[in-house]
Formats: structure tokens, C-alpha cells, sequence
């Protein structure tokens, strides 16, 4: 069985209100793809949303990138402790009670919970959610931080205006980071 490992992050900048969803997906320790999306006032308004969005945008990439999900085991790392609790405690008792918590409000970001929950039940049966802690040396953990600051630094420091969602290209030297 194939394993792949996700690393993601998001950020958030309220003073532009830019934010950006980032992953990191790895097989056997190689990079199959790295991306950092960058999103507008239009869509974002807080940085839990652009960490939850980055685990949507890598399995989206991994069940459209050839990978056959249902042959893997996926190893999902986030530095969003809410994630990962969600996941592994309340998503199926949101699911069951309309995406509203035990007070019958709607959670908060219930369409990005419903989305992930749907990507994860129709496509990937064997998924694992972990915390990861932040800025405590883990490299993929840091490398995909590093590719989403850049990114909305570059963005903020160009001055990039957005309608939506783009994905934003730009050198990075994170690699090389990582690699010595």
C-alpha cells in the first residue's frame, strides 16, 4: 500500500486581507507537489479558514493528481490543533446535527468542514489526521510555513490584487533549506 504524507499550513494578513491555503504532499520522502493558493477579502476572513483550506486544496490534488486515494494510506500533518480535533472527535456529530454545534448554531466555516468531510468519506478510506507543533524544527512542517509566509509576503509587497482564489507562483529557496 502507498503512503502519502501532507504537510499544511495557512496564513492570514487581516491589514490586506489576503490570506493563503499551503500543502506539501510527499511519497518516500520526494515531493510530488507543493502549492500555496493565495485567496482575497472575498473569500477569507480569518486564518483557521486558510489552514482548513489547505488540507482541502491537498486532497483535492491528490484525488485529481492520478494518485488512487483508495490505495493509499494518507498521513495528513497540520499545526492547526482545531483540525485535527474536529476531525478526529466532532466532524461526524456536526455531520449529524446539519453542521450546528450542541447550542444549534451553525458552526463556524461549516461549508469548508462539509467539504472536507465529503472529500474524505467519498475518497479517501484510510486517513489519518495528526497534529503537528509549529516552529519546533519538524522540516516539512517549516517548509510548507515558510512557502505560505512568502507567499503572502510577496503577495502584500507587490501589492497582488485578487478576485477569488489564484494560485501564485514565485522562487523559493525552501528547498534548499531543507535539503542542507
Amino acid at each position: 500500500m502507498r503512503v502519502i504524507q501532507i504537510f499544511t499550513d495557512g496564513a492570514f494578513k487581516a491589514k490586506t486581507k489576503k490570506g493563503v491555503a499551503g500543502f506539501i504532499v510527499l511519497e518516500d520522502k520526494k515531493v510530488l507537489c507543493e502549492s500555496a493558493r493565495l485567496y482575497s477579502d472575498l473569500d477569507v476572513r480569518a486564518n483557521q479558514q486558510m489552514e482548513l483550506q489547505g488540507v482541502i486544496n491537498a486532497l483535492n490534488w491528490v484525488k485529481g493528481s492520478g494518485v488512487k486515494p483508495s490505495e493509499c494510506r494518507v498521513y495528513v500533518y497540520t499545526d492547526s490543533q482545531v483540525i485535527q480535533l474536529a476531525y478526529n472527535n466532532w466532524i461526524a456529530r456536526w455531520r449529524e446535527n446539519g453542521w450546528r454545534n450542541s447550542k444549534g448554531k451553525l458552526i463556524k466555516n461549516h461549508d469548508r468542514w462539509a467539504e472536507l468531510d465529503e472529500i474524505i468519506q467519498k475518497h479517501f478510506p484510510e486517513i489519518y489526521i495528526n497534529w503537528v507543533e509549529s516552529h519546533t524544527g519538524n522540516k516539512w512542517n517549516t517548509a510548507v510555513d515558510m512557502l505560505c509566509s512568502q507567499t503572502l509576503r510577496q503577495a502584500n509587497y507587490e501589492n497582488v490584487k485578487v478576485q477569488g482564489s489564484e494560485l501564485f507562483k514565485f522562487k523559493s529557496s525552501f528547498k534548499e533549506t531543507l535539503e542542507s
